[in-house]
């Protein structure tokens, strides 16, 4: 039987601990701007030289969240079906 072995991680020990996301994807930033580390939460790609910008946070937000509404009807829609097929089948 195999037993499962953790070890700790001491933030050192990761291969890309350190390392500079940008430079290791070779994506330009200039020199003023911070570069996001590997061991960051969010890696911030805003002030990255020559990506395309696709969308205001705020747009993205109103998309995803009318992607949510609509789930949430369809949802919705089911279960009243499911409830009205089960009411005729009782009847």
């Amino acid at each position: 039987m195999n037993t499962a072995v953790s070890y700790a991680f001491d933030g050192r020990s990761a291969v890309f601990a350190g390392a500079d996301v940008c430079r290791e994807a070779a994506l330009g930033l200039p020199d003023t701007v911070r570069r996001p580390l590997f061991e960051d939460d969010v890696w911030d790609f805003t002030e990255v030289v020559g990506l395309p910008v696709h969308m205001a946070r705020k747009t993205e937000r109103s998309r995803l969240q009318n992607d949510y509404d609509r789930a949430l009807r369809v949802v919705a829609e089911i279960d009243a079906a499911t409830l009205d097929q089960a009411d005729e089948d009782s009847a």
